[in-house]
């Protein structure tokens, strides 16, 4: 629910910005230049732009679910949603650095 909300008000704010300069085109006349070549190039670089930072952001909110297992261990050891929280971005973090028993039996 929150990472749909946070999608949404991300979209909405790009489209706005996205729109800006064509909305100032309309209300502050400009040159004809100006009307057919830097307005729409600097419109489709925002959108470019914010295309390649929504993609960022979706896969990096798709990133963060947790596990239903590991809410479950946690929570019958005692510890809180936050220790659940930091314990998985922990073992995010360092799983490149992890040993495997193997190599030590």
């Amino acid at each position: 629910m929150i990472k749909q909300s946070i999608t949404s008000l991300y979209r909405v704010i790009a489209t706005l910005v996205v729109l800006t300069p064509v909305a100032a085109n309309i209300v502050f006349k400009g040159s004809i230049l100006m009307s057919l070549l830097y307005i729409p190039l600097l419109s489709l670089t925002l959108a470019v732009l914010f295309i390649y930072l929504d993609k960022a952001i979706v896969k990096a909110l798709a990133s963060y679910t947790r596990p239903s297992s590991a809410t479950k261990t946690s929570h019958s050891l005692g510890f809180g949603t936050i220790k659940t929280l930091s314990m998985l971005m922990s073992n995010r973090l360092f799983s490149c650095c992890r040993v495997k028993r193997s190599y030590w039996l």
